[in-house]
């Protein structure tokens, strides 16, 4: 007999509340561990949902926030790292993170679903900035960013009522990454901007650092549209390029809701945003040199696989 949703919800939440008290996390260290790195409404929790799912994994919620974690307090908000700077004591709580020794039954490990994980899958949208520097150090543990287009992020920060200005104020207190990526948009970013402009800053500054540390490495760029779109395709790509099996049976459940947002099919920005705030946003994308990621339909140009 079919279960009704909401009995189903019902059930989920309460073996969920047992598991995230009681798991046994003995995966293994940082090479059972998945990586998945992307701004925050990018599809994350989605695509971490989705290999979990497949790999009977925990899933490490956000270990990376300062406000929640304690043992990353000590970091900024979106910590940034150049790949050849040393930082002993990030690195041993990545690894704490990466081989599971990380717990927190009220936040990392608030969508934990299973008593006996085989495997650790760490969902991340404060990873972008430091993603080369932790691949480098954990080669082993794959690794994949999720982008989404900038004016979907926007409008789903806008219809939440989230604010980007906790992140562009930690950009802004990082010389290092301001002197490294930023120099030739450091007057944007330093003017008056609407809250709407403060997202498509933040989107572009965690993909424009992020895209070039992913290149000539084993990190896994996918585009949330194309997953949402073309799953027969992006599926088998993602497991062979981590390395990992899945049953078909996936594809049937892809569309299932994730414990954050509901994929839909991205026609909600252009209801949401009105024309002035996206052309606001192609500016910024503009002036970062990343308006070649979409094209003005709003698809994947297929840069990320070039």
């Amino acid at each position: 007999m079919r279960v009704p949703g909401s009995l189903a919800r019902v059930k989920r939440e309460a073996l969920g509340h047992v598991a995230r008290r009681l798991y046994r996390d003995t995966a293994g260290g940082p090479e059972h561990a998945i990586l998945v790195a992307g701004v925050a409404r990018s599809g994350t929790t989605w695509l971490a949902e989705i290999l979990a799912s497949q790999l009977r994994a925990r899933l490490v919620f956000e270990p990376f926030n300062p406000p929640h974690v304690q043992a990353f307090g000590a970091f900024e908000y979106l910590q940034y790292m150049p790949a050849q700077r040393e930082d002993p004591a990030l690195e041993r709580f990545v690894s704490d993170v990466l081989s599971g020794r990380l717990r927190d039954p009220a936040w990392v490990d608030k969508m934990v679903s299973v008593l006996r994980p085989e495997a650790r899958v760490v969902k991340a949208v404060r990873a972008c900035l430091m993603i080369r520097w932790i691949h480098d150090r954990f080669p082993h543990t794959p690794t994949i960013l999720i982008v989404r287009h900038p004016c979907a992020v926007v409008a789903s920060f806008a219809k939440l009522g989230w604010s980007a200005r906790p992140d562009l104020e930690s950009i802004l207190r990082q010389d290092q990454l301001l002197g490294d990526h930023l120099q030739d948009v450091r007057d944007l970013l330093d003017k008056p901007l609407t809250p709407q402009q403060e997202t498509a800053a933040v989107w572009c500054v965690n993909h424009r650092v992020a895209l070039s540390q992913c290149a000539d490495s084993r990190i896994v760029t996918v585009h949330y549209e194309d997953l949402l779109a073309r799953p027969e395709v992006e599926i088998p790509r993602i497991f062979q390029a981590i390395e990992r099996d899945f049953d078909d049976a996936l594809y049937r459940t892809l569309h299932r809701p994730s414990r954050t947002a509901k994929p839909d099919h991205d026609v909600g920005w252009r209801e949401i945003l009105g024309p002035s705030e996206k052309a606001d946003v192609q500016d910024i994308v503009s002036a970062f040199r990343l308006d070649d990621l979409y094209d003005r339909r709003g698809r994947p140009t297929g840069r990320l696989k070039a």
